[in-house]
């Protein structure tokens, strides 16, 4: 694998371990598991399946970090990992530009945001892009949760949404000049 294909798919994978977090520690430090991205993509670019990475994943539970991996569920995040890698194989219906509108859906929520699917493409709302960061009214993101969001920069990978009223206002405009 490449190190533009590592450097590609490690913010995605990032956000899942992220979300995963089997010792409790994502939400102070963003990079604690760090140390299975490259390993991880490099079996899965291999081809590997659910078994192999969750005996990965069963080995990095118990020796590296050293807790029982049963209450862990690891088995289910491999199948996950194993998804989000085949869905990265699978044909774009659609490309996202900025100042698109669309409907998105939370796959993946962390500390520092929000993975979201987007119609088949996978986006990424920054926790500051979505209402609750602003306001107490406002819940925060949940896993299966739909949002109206709008492209905010279509060059990053994934590209970047905004949930907030006033970024969709704003793109609005920008879509009437054009």
């Amino acid at each position: 694998m490449e190190a533009r294909q590592v450097a590609e798919y490690s913010g995605s994978l990032r956000v899942l371990l992220n979300e995963w977090d089997p010792i409790g520690a994502a939400d102070s430090v963003q990079d604690e598991y760090d140390c299975l991205i490259e390993p991880l993509l490099g079996r899965l670019h291999r081809g590997a399946g659910r078994a192999e990475i969750s005996a990965f994943l069963w080995h990095e539970v118990t020796g590296h970090f050293g807790l029982s991996p049963f209450r862990r569920e690891v088995d289910a995040v491999a199948d996950r990992l194993v998804a989000w890698w085949s869905a990265l194989d699978s044909p774009t219906l659609i490309s996202l530009v900025n100042h698109q509108e669309i409907n998105v859906v939370v796959t993946a929520v962390a500390a520092v945001g929000s993975q979201v699917d987007a119609a088949g493409v996978t986006g990424f709302i920054d926790q500051v892009k979505h209402p609750s960061w602003w306001s107490a009214d406002v819940s925060p993101p949940q896993l299966g949760d739909r949002l109206q969001a709008v492209v905010l920069d279509d060059s990053r990978n994934p590209p970047r949404l905004s949930a907030l009223r006033s970024d969709i206002e704003i793109a609005r405009a920008l879509r009437e000049r054009e």
